[in-house]
């Protein structure tokens, strides 16, 4: 196979890395930007409503015209929002919104107190109360929905950034050990063959370039032991005219694989780091011409304060202790710096050892790392929006990311805490925490839990997968409840018992609250209620 069908199926399998990768990362945002519209527009609907209702008790209780006029405000400010969306799914919110405003009209026009208009009242509420419970599931499916495409861009991003990385170092690293070895290994094999050792045997490679190469100098050599049998004299006894043609043949040869190489290669001395060759890449990516750069020492090709790191790393290359790929930058005639990888080594070119090394820009390769940065500095700055608090619990209850909400609510500096002991008032492990009940990967659950950042109430919503070394871990949502209807009629309930001096059942139903055990404020505040009506 050619050099430049090497390069070129290198540089294909990249770019089509690079295309499925973006394609992919594009698709789950689309997503989650859908998602996020449909929940949006779900809660315009379900606030309006309420507001609408709330406006209607309004005007029942004082009947003023200014009443009416806020409510048929309001209702044309929904009604903008709602008739021109076209999904399916709202058809039925939009058809009960529309049967408000008609209701509502026969309400101001019918008599107060009149049995027709506490029908009509009825109606409205059912129709109300309809369209709050669609508009709720909207919301709670584009929420979840969301949430499953989040995972899915993030997991995407992740995969795809270490595939890529890894792709692009294994192809640098197998262009240039494909080429930079069977060179080596022919440079070692006519250095015999000029001390008089015929009896060698080049081997085949599978680079055309190399193989070509390889088939004239065993031509020559072929020539060469022809010419033995023909005078009688020994390998040793060669005249140098044969010598000299040979080695000038190979020269020309590998002059021609060096010159035609599409990567730079730089040649030095091991003992003086004085550059004695460059092919005529190296010329254009460096932009000084080949007699400029034999006059330079190699680190002047680097960047000044690269030249502490390439001088040692230089010696260990000579003296054998490193091999292999190495990142350097190249810095160019007009002072611009480019990223190359590169295979350095040893190679031995007479009765002397040079240090050859074959580089390769990945500029380009950097443009993408940037580009994949950003994409992932965007992801983190769209999970900082969410307006929920927001982290991640590896299965030792550590915590392993938190958005700024999260950090808002329970202070800063909390990565590798214990979650328990940030946000529970008591410090102490959730009765029904999802990783003691060892949550499955992909499976969400929900719970209410009380005596959190100072006796408030929060549903936690927890979703298992698993992070890419290996470890099981949950994502969290915080939603705070507290004050919510559900958490005043948990507390209408105690007052009853409390008012029954029923305090065995008001301690049970205290002890009960949203699944989890009470702060020790609230068990005060029911013995306190029960001493003060005795």
């Amino acid at each position: 196979m050619r050099i430049r069908n090497i390069l070129l199926i290198g540089s294909v399998i990249s770019i089509i890395l690079v295309l499925i990768f973006s394609i992919v990362v594009y698709i789950s945002f689309n997503r989650i930007a859908e998602e996020n519209e449909r929940e949006l527009i779900a809660n315009g609907v379900h606030t309006s409503v309420s507001e609408l209702t709330i406006l209607m008790n309004d005007y029942l209780a004082g009947r003023t015209d200014r009443s009416i006029q806020q409510w048929n405000a309001r209702y044309t400010t929904s009604a903008e929002i709602i008739e021109p969306r076209r999904e399916k799914e709202l058809e039925t919110i939009k058809s009960s919104y529309a049967d408000l405003k008609p209701l509502f009209l026969q309400i101001t026009d019918g008599r107060a107190g009149s049995e027709l208009e506490r029908r009509l009242v009825a109606q409205v509420l059912i129709k109300s109360q309809a369209i709050i419970t669609d508009s709720s599931l909207i919301s709670n499916d584009a929420y979840n929905k969301a949430i499953e495409a989040q995972k899915t861009a993030n997991n995407s991003m992740i995969i795809g950034l270490i595939i890529l990385v890894i792709v692009l170092i294994g192809l640098s690293y197998f262009t240039a050990r494909r080429i930079g070895k069977p060179i080596g290994k022919i440079t070692k094999e006519v250095h015999e063959i000029t001390k008089g050792n015929l009896d060698i045997q080049l081997e085949k490679s599978n680079v055309t370039e190399v193989q070509n190469l390889t088939n004239s100098l065993n031509r020559i050599l072929a020539s060469m032991k022809l010419s033995i049998l023909r005078t009688g004299a020994s390998g040793s006894d060669i005249g140098l005219g044969d010598a000299i043609k040979a080695k000038e043949e190979f020269e020309r040869k590998y002059n021609i694989l060096f010159q035609g190489i599409r990567d730079p290669i730089v040649l030095a001395d091991r003992d003086t780091r004085n550059i004695v060759n460059v092919n005529k890449a190296a010329e254009h990516v460096l932009g000084y011409s080949k007699k400029e750069l034999l006059s330079m020492k190699i680190e002047q090709i680097h960047p000044k304060d690269f030249t502490k790191k390439v001088i040692p790393m230089f010696n260990a290359f000579a003296d054998g202790k490193v091999k292999g790929v190495v990142h350097l930058d190249f810095l160019t005639k007009n002072n611009k710096i480019i990223p190359v990888s590169g295979n350095i080594g040893k190679v031995e070119i007479g009765d002397k050892e040079y240090i050859q090394g074959i580089f390769r820009d990945v500029s380009k390769d950097k443009i993408v790392e940037e580009t994949l940065k950003q994409e992932k500095e965007f992801s983190q700055s769209v999970m900082d929006t969410i307006p929920f608090g927001m982290d991640i619990v590896d299965e030792g209850f550590n915590l392993l990311y938190v958005n700024k909400i999260f950090s808002k609510l329970f202070g800063d500096k909390l990565l590798g805490k214990k979650c328990f002991e940030v946000y529970r008032d008591n410090k102490k492990q959730c009765k029904d925490c999802p990783m003691r009940k060892k949550v499955k990967v992909g499976e969400t659950m929900s719970l209410i839990t009380s005596g959190v950042a100072g006796g408030r109430t929060f549903r936690i919503t927890h979703t298992g997968f698993v992070l890419p070394d290996g470890r099981k871990a949950i994502l969290e949502f915080f939603q705070e409840l507290t004050g919510t209807d559900k958490d005043k009629k948990v507390g209408k309930e105690i007052d009853k018992l409390v008012k029954k001096k029923d305090f065995e059942k008001a301690v049970e139903r205290l002890l009960t609250r949203y699944n989890d055990m009470p702060t020790q404020k609230e068990i005060e505040e029911v013995f306190g209620k029960g001493k003060g009506k005795k």
